[in-house]
Formats: C-alpha cells, structure tokens, sequence
C-alpha cells in the first residue's frame, strides 16, 4: 500500500465538533463536524476524479465488469489499491468521455495560477493514505434487466499529512493557519458505504453518476424506470446542433430539447424523461409563452470531435400574458426591448459601471478597471457541442466546464492577488464607511409582513421554522418542528437535535437556555444522563453519528466543565483530542 490515496477519511468514533460559541436563547445547535474533515475530503475527492481522469488517456480498453458484483468490487479493489485508472475505468463510457479532458485541464490552470503546487502530479495524491478492506457488494434489481443499485460497503482508515498535501503558495499566502492544521491520524477502520447504480451496456456492466442521480430521485416517486426514454435526436454538423435546439426552444418542446443533448453527458435524463414529461410540458403549454427566431448565424471553431459555436447573429422574439419583447444579438451587443424599456449592451449609457451613490467612488472604478484589464484577454465565449456516433449535439456540461476554464486561462496569480485586496476595499465602501447597510431594513424589506405569520411577501425570503422559534414552550416548539416536517417544508435533520428526541430530556433546558449557563457539575450531570439515550438513537440508526455535540458524543472529555461557559483554547484543543482520539 503507497503513502497517498484517492479516497476521502471517513470519520471515526465520536464525530468531532467545532470550537463552542455562546449562543442566544433558543440556540439552533447542530453539529456538522469539522472543517478539516470537510475540506480534507474535498481534496480527495477533486483529486480523484482529476487523477483518473489524467490517466484514462493511456488506456482504450471497453471498462466495465462483467456483473454488477464484480462492477462494485473492483471500485472497491481500485480505491485500496489506490488505482484510479481502475475506478474511472468503471464508468459508463460517455461519462468519462465527458469528465477527462476538462479535468486534465482544471488541474493545469490551477497549478499555473498556484493554487495548486508544482508538485502536484496526477498520479497521485501526496499526503494522504486510505485502506480499505472487508468489502461486500448487495445488488438490488430494478423493473428493468439493464439497471440495477448496488449497496457497496467496507472498512476504511485514513491519514492525512497537512503539509504534504499539494497546496499551492497562492493558497498558503491567503489562507490563515498552517497546512499541518488538517492533519489527521490514522484511525481505527470505519464503516464505508456507498449507494451506487451499475448500468449494463454492450454486455457490459458499469458505475453511473447520472443513473445513481436519477435512481435516487426516481425512488421518491415510486415509478417504474421507463422501459424506453427519448431518443437522441443529432445534427449533421455543429450548426445543425444549435439549430435542434433553438428550434426546441421555440417550439417549448421539453421532447426536442432532451433529444437535442449529448447523450454522454444526460443519457440517464433521456432515460427517465418520460416519468416527467407529460406533467412538465402541459405546465409549460399552460404558461401562455410564445417565442420565434430569425436570422441565426453561427461561428464554429476547433477541430476533432467536440466544436465551440458561437453565435454571431441572433433575433429572438416573445410574448405572454405579461408582455411582448424582442432580444437581438447583432455584431457582438445584445439589445432588449420589452415594457416600453430597451436596454443596449454597447450603450455607454446604459451599461455604466459605477452609477447612483457610488457614482466617482475611485475604489470602485479601479475595481472595475482591474476586472476589465485582467479578463480583457478572454477567448471567446460559446456552445460547446460534440460528435456522438456520427451526429452533434448540444453539451452543456461542456459548455459550462469550458467557459471556466476559459477564464481561468485569462487569469494570472499576480492579477489575483491584485483582485483580491481591490475586492475587499470595494466591499469596505459597500459595507463599510462607504455606505449603510441596515440588516432590520434588509429583513423587513425581503422577509415579513408586519403580522405575526411567516409569509414571504413577494421575491423575498421565507423560514417557515420562524414560527416554532417563536413559541415559548419546548413542547410546541418540537410540535411545530414536527409538523413541519410531516408536510415537507423542512427536512428532519432541520430540527434541532434536542428537540428531535425529547424523550433523551434535554428539550426544555436547551429550549429555555439554561443548558448553556449551567453549573459545571450540572451541565456534565445532564450530558452523561442523556448520552446513552443519544448513543442508543445513532446505533438504531435514526441519528447520525456526526451530529452529536461534543458534551453528548464523549462527555467524559468534557474534564467536568460547561465548556459553554469557557474562554479557553488550550481547553478546547484538549477536549477535541480526547474527543477523536
């Protein structure tokens, strides 16, 4: 086993919380594990798919296994062996097709701007060692022979070595704290599941992100998989590729649309349209919209088989219950005319930067400046489309992966830096002596009426939880959470733990807010009662392990303290030790 993985750590044993704060009374406290975790397993997981993504290029072969089974246990052969060509070899083949080259390419730039070091290397993730072992593979059928979930599971360890880790100097130069903050130790193996769906094509079996998407959305609905989805509909050329889609678009056809896209980046949307469609396209039929399109001309550049369209010329007329307008592209300004208003992308007057109170404000012209000066070497922007089996079709995946990295090409580390200090003086003058800003103004503005419901008075923002909040009793307050609930507004996790599970007898202290200034011995009295009940929730499954506060997922780190009532970091760290250790 080498010294770097592809695999994020999992958490081991009591799930390690955040450093306390004070809260008001009643305080929504959920613990939702470290930071480092978080970020730690970002990098893996980033790191994975650009390293298997780098070195599907060495390799034709078809992929796939021959069974589901065999499909889940090479994924899991691949990660302890830490051979992610093996993993990305697992993958449907238009999914890697899609995601190889635009990751290959993220990797580049952000080595090239220094976010990552110049060591980084796509073969291997320095600074961090995952083992698996003891994996088993469950599969369970669908309504159709060529798509089956797959339950895989396993025990991991992990290692992280902060200052190993390719972080590059840019990063390091902003960021506060020290890379060896992220370490992490080895722990003892922990569970590791993962749902995943295996789709069988050309006699071969293989992992899906799209499939697993649509599997998990499907099962909400209880719908059989449609035997059959929407056919792929191509061009003969790139032009014909943007032609099948506006004309899709014109016609508010959700059937033209779907087929008018790459098959290797939605081919499980094609699949599963039909579940949807009909409800989707008589809402959109009884919406009263009306569009046209003149005069579409095209500039298509690149060569092999994926094309960048851009669309030179372009005139777009619509009409609704609300209004008529047009929207003209034409020689490189767009102008739009609707309500009696037009507005001129090429009209000085009508696209200044700096306008109103902020009108001469020498910071925010030189913000403007700069983010004119460091992008003003953009390539041009457009459609990316692709050659699937002979025809083209619109990707927009694609298109949104290349656009970014088309202006991250633009940037260089120096004009980040230069971005990043004029950004914080622009919001200094945003925020700051430069202007007012008045959060009761803001809420009263975008959140509530003045009666006592919470109602979202029009484009503004709406909790429907503020009105549990606002009952004085623990035991409404859980009902009200409840209900909530039970009508899908909110999700369970959305309730506060402690009223969760009332009957664990934390409810009314935390609710009331006495939990956070008792007595030392009280407070650690109270936690250690109500632990076992807490444990017992995670063992049964009807809670997760990582949304245990500290006090209730190892009280007897606690050194017999209310560490909600201490200012002391040397304590923290210590009680965060013992916690993970």
């Amino acid at each position: 086993m080498s010294d770097e993985s592809i695999w994020g750590p999992p958490t081991a044993g009591p799930a390690p919380v955040p450093v306390p704060v004070e809260p008001s009374s009643p305080p929504p406290h959920r613990s939702r594990g470290p930071i480092i975790a978080v970020v730690v397993g970002a990098v893996a997981l980033i790191g994975a798919g650009v390293f298997a993504a780098s070195q599907v290029f060495l390799d034709d072969s078809v992929g796939g296994a021959d069974s589901p089974e065999a499909a889940g246990l090479a994924l899991l052969d691949a990660l302890d062996q830490e051979d992610a060509l093996g993993a990305i070899d697992l993958l449907l083949p238009g999914e890697r097709e899609t995601l190889r080259q635009p990751l290959t390419e993220l990797v580049d730039e952000l080595t090239r701007i220094e976010v990552l070091s110049d060591d980084a290397a796509l073969t291997k993730i320095s600074g961090l060692d995952v083992q698996i072992g003891d994996g088993s593979v469950d599969v369970e059928p669908t309504n159709v022979d060529d798509i089956v979930n797959l339950k895989i599971s396993a025990m991991a360890t992990a290692t992280v070595d902060g200052e190993a880790l390719p972080i590059g100097e840019l990063v390091r130069d902003v960021a506060e704290g020290e890379p060896s903050e992220l370490d992490v130790a080895a722990s003892e193996p922990h569970p590791l599941d993962m749902e995943i769906t295996a789709v069988r094509e050309d006699d071969r079996w293989y992992l899906s992100a799209g499939y697993t998407l649509a599997e998990s959305a499907r099962a909400e609905t209880g719908e059989d998989i449609p035997e059959t989805g929407v056919a792929p509909v191509g061009g003969d050329s790139p032009e014909d590729a943007m032609d099948n889609l506006l004309e899709g678009l014109v016609a508010l056809d959700l059937t033209r649309l779907i087929a008018a896209l790459n098959p290797n980046e939605f081919q499980a949307l094609q699949r599963y349209a039909p579940l949807f469609l009909t409800d989707a396209q008589t809402a959109l039929d009884e919406a009263g919209v009306s569009l046209t399109a003149e005069d579409a001309e095209y500039t298509v550049s690149g060569d092999g088989d994926q094309r960048l369209v851009a669309i030179d010329r372009l005139h777009l007329a619509f009409s609704s219950a609300d209004g008529d307008g047009t929207v003209t592209l034409d020689d490189g300004c767009w102008k739009v005319e609707a309500g009696g208003e037009s507005l001129d992308s090429c009209d000085p007057a009508d696209m200044a930067v700096v306008e109103g109170d902020f009108e001469g404000s020498e910071t925010i012209e030189d913000l403007a400046a700069s983010l004119q000066a460091a992008f003003a070497d953009v390539e041009q922007f457009g459609f990316a489309v692709q050659r699937v089996d002979g025809e083209w079709y619109f990707s927009p995946i694609a298109t949104m992966t290349d656009s970014m990295l088309t202006m991250l090409r633009a940037l260089s580390r120096e004009e980040i830096e230069d971005l990043q200090v004029k950004i914080e003086d622009a919001v200094d003058v945003l925020f700051g002596s430069g202007a007012s800003f008045d959060a009761e103004e803001l809420v009263e503005d975008y959140s509530m009426s003045g009666d006592d419901e919470t109602t979202d008075t029009g484009g503004g923002i709406s909790d429907p939880t503020n009105e549990c909040f606002a009952e004085s009793e623990s035991g409404d307050a859980a009902d009200c959470f409840q209900a909530l609930v039970e009508e899908g507004s909110i999700e369970a996790q959305d309730v506060p733990l402690y009223l969760r599970f009332p009957e664990c007898g934390l409810a009314e202290l935390w609710w009331s807010g006495d939990y956070f200034s008792m007595s030392d011995d009280d407070f650690v009295a109270a936690a250690t009662d109500a632990a076992p009940c807490f444990e017992a929730l995670v063992t049964a499954g009807d809670l997760e392990d990582w949304e245990l506060p500290i006090e209730l997922a190892a009280p007897e780190c606690l050194d017999g303290r209310n560490f909600y009532n201490v200012d002391d970091d040397e304590y923290f760290q210590a009680v965060s030790e013992c916690a993970n250790g």
